[in-house]
């Protein structure tokens, strides 16, 4: 069966962003560009909160189409914008990205089926809140 992959950018003192949510402390190298890479590319869905996902939905879509972006950007995003998109929001305010559908909260019977559904791994990335 499919599994879900949690990946969570964290300090080692336990801190996903600072008080402005700036995440400046996180280094973008080519190593964890690669991890990412990998993780999205054996992915069958994404899910997402709806903080992180309406983040991406202003971001990804766009740097898929850009010319200007590196080509390893460029193809990241667009994968991003291919997938399936889960976004676990109980009040339904999401944003507008193309392959998304929304789940009020997690359940456990409800993830069950997306695992079965998703054709590969869901990966999940989010900062509850």
């Amino acid at each position: 069966m499919p599994k879900i992959v949690v990946s969570m950018w964290i300090t080692l003192d336990g801190f996903v962003a600072g008080p402005d949510d700036e995440m400046d402390w996180l280094l973008a190298d080519d190593q964890l560009q690669r991890y990412e890479r990998d993780l999205v590319e054996s992915a069958g869905s994404l899910m997402l909160g709806r903080v992180t996902h309406a983040d991406f939905a202003g971001y990804w879509p766009v740097a898929a189409r850009n010319p200007d972006e590196p080509a390893a950007v460029r193809g990241y995003a667009q994968r991003l914008d291919a997938l399936e998109k889960i976004v676990v929001s109980a009040s339904g305010n999401i944003a507008d990205w193309k392959g998304t559908r929304r789940i009020a909260r997690i359940d456990p019977d409800e993830i069950a089926e997306i695992k079965r559904e998703s054709g590969g791994t869901s990966w999940c990335t989010a900062v509850w809140r």
